[in-house]
């Protein structure tokens, strides 16, 4: 966390072949990413599914997990893990998936099937709870990195700009006043009871010298406790806040 890549790395690779460790081999993934060593790095990032909950997660799936098998003709289900910003981050290979001659099933959480209904490569999207189709492989959305043999030179681009809705567009022009200005959408603090939501958010007053910026309509787009915040901000400050 401090940014210490190599001093990391090796203490992670003299230390582990003498002791084994399932914390260290967990950091060791993410350090080796860092490095741009994608191969063994996406390799030592499965151990994540021998940590806590995980570890019950995987035996649960009886068709096999997708490591590059041939996909012609075939259904896979792809399993959305971690959060929402690893979800869109990770949406980028289920194109690939379907390039490859599968058929693509995705059950996303309730808070993220809208977006995924207007992602590219996702031929079955079900309902949360719904029960998975017949199916010859699944994968976890994060493991598709390392199937797929990704290197540093061949990130695949993200997926595409979503356009939003004709009607959702007609309804926000409404509340967001005229467009004469550039609008600036604010959000400042992520969920309260993430174990390190003091590394993630901040306090919205810290945030007064870009409220300054002459010409800018600041629109507040925080949710939960945090938005009582925007309370203090100066009438100076042009802020519509949504909540």
């Amino acid at each position: 966390r401090c940014g210490r890549w190599d001093e990391c790395r090796a203490l992670l690779e003299t230390s582990l072949p003498r002791r084994p460790d399932l914390n260290g081999h967990m950091q060791l993934g993410p350090t080796l990413l860092a490095h741009g060593e994608f191969g063994e790095g996406w390799r030592q990032y499965e151990f994540r599914w021998l940590n806590g909950q995980f570890a019950t997660d995987r035996p649960a799936w009886v068709r096999p997990h997708w490591d590059g098998q041939d996909l012609r003709g075939k259904t896979i289900v792809v399993v959305p893990e971690q959060g929402i910003g690893d979800f869109l981050q990770f949406s980028r290979y289920l194109p690939m998936l379907r390039e490859r001659g599968a058929r693509v099933v995705l059950r996303p959480s309730d808070a993220t099937k809208a977006l995924a209904a207007r992602l590219p490569g996702i031929d079955v999207l079900l309902d949360e709870g719904d029960a998975f189709p017949p199916h010859d492989y699944f994968a976890f959305l994060l493991s598709l990195p390392r199937a797929f043999g990704t290197r540093l030179d061949t990130i695949p681009p993200c997926a595409p700009a979503l356009a939003p809705r004709p009607e959702f567009a007609a309804k926000w022009n409404s509340r967001l006043g005229p467009h004469d200005r550039p609008r600036v959408g604010v959000v400042w603090a992520g969920r309260p009871e993430h174990a390190r939501d003091r590394q993630r958010s901040i306090a919205l007053p810290l945030l007064a010298p870009l409220l300054d910026v002459p010409g800018v309509r600041f629109i507040g787009l925080q949710k939960g406790p945090a938005v009582v915040q925007a309370e203090g901000v100066p009438e100076r400050v042009e802020w519509i806040n949504l909540g």
